[in-house]
């Protein structure tokens, strides 16, 4: 898994007659395969009314630090990354020629 990201979200109005302040922000979540995705969450933090723009934010950045209190896994070796993260990606963009010259040099 990646290095946190330590990200801030972002705040926007919703709402015409009652604005609310709403947080967003992208979560990374493993499925049942083993993979890694984003998906991107809100939630409301209030009624502009009853916050500040400041006091939404500093209560948004309470709900994110559960999300970035999450350590990768420092128990894969190099050799499982490399093999089943990294190549596929890079290899399904590479040509032909690229592949057998960049799988040979990974293999050495």
């Amino acid at each position: 898994m990646g290095r946190p990201r330590y990200q801030n979200g972002h705040l926007k109005l919703s709402g015409e007659r009652n604005p609310s302040w709403v947080g967003l922000f992208y979560e990374t979540v493993r499925g049942d395969d083993g993979q890694t995705r984003r998906i991107h969450r809100s939630v409301i933090l209030g009624l502009q009314s009853e916050l500040t723009k400041t006091e939404a934010k500093r209560k948004l950045q309470e709900k994110l630090s559960r999300f970035q209190n999450v350590l990768p896994d420092a128990g894969v070796p190099l050799r499982v990354f490399v093999e089943q993260k990294w190549l596929p990606l890079k290899e399904a963009k590479w040509k032909e020629s690229t592949k057998l010259t960049s799988l040979g040099i990974i293999q050495k």
